[in-house]
């Protein structure tokens, strides 16, 4: 799938963003908890991507964008 530089540096945003907010979720509320595994999860299909697994996601991208 192909991106343009804003959908691109978007994507990355989020991501970026969705980490953060694993490295701080104790300051969340247990309901925001809730909505955000929801959502990372796709309301538990699937198991969320950790910290470092975002990095790695984040690299490929990178390396495909940067080849494109």
């Amino acid at each position: 799938m192909h991106f343009d530089n804003r959908e691109y540096a978007t994507i990355l945003a989020g991501l970026r963003a969705w980490q953060e907010l694993l490295t701080h979720v104790d300051t969340l509320t247990p309901q925001q908890v809730a909505i955000l595994d929801d959502i990372a999860t796709n309301c538990g299909l699937y198991e969320p991507l950790s910290v470092n697994e975002i990095d790695m996601l984040i690299d490929r991208m990178q390396e495909e964008h940067d080849d494109a």
